[in-house]
């Protein structure tokens, strides 16, 4: 099951970065391209996760978003300055990178927010 869930996650996050893409209209990024960023990223987190809980470092929840949000724009900025293209072919770099980031960020608070409007409602409603 578990299994599922990672694989859903690595799409979802792979079709944001797509639909960022298209959002923006001048940018165009692979499916692969997609994928292997997701995969990447979802390392990095783990990873960065590992080594604090064995670390015994506590970050605040409050200090979370704006510290995703800068590995975000860092990782994505780095892995796609070779890889987004605009619609003529020209590499965009880092800027393009962290400016089809920002975007994706901007999608995942917007899904945040919706799931956890889902998950207070779902909570609420049933009297619990």
């Amino acid at each position: 099951m578990s299994l599922v869930f990672l694989v859903l996650l690595i799409v979802g996050l792979a079709a944001l970065i797509k639909l960022s893409a298209r959002i923006l209209r001048d940018m165009v990024v692979t499916w692969k391209s997609s994928v292997l960023f997701s995969i990447f990223y979802l390392s990095v987190i783990v990873l960065f996760r590992l080594t604090m809980q064995f670390a015994n470092i506590k970050i605040p929840f409050a200090a979370g978003f704006p510290l995703g949000f800068v590995a975000l724009l860092a990782v994505g900025g780095w892995f796609f300055r070779k890889r987004l293209t605009d619609n003529q072919g020209n590499k965009l770099g880092w800027r393009g990178g962290t400016k089809l980031m920002a975007v994706v960020y901007g999608g995942l608070c917007i899904i945040s927010i919706f799931a956890f409007g889902a998950l207070y409602v779902i909570k609420y409603s049933t009297g619990h």
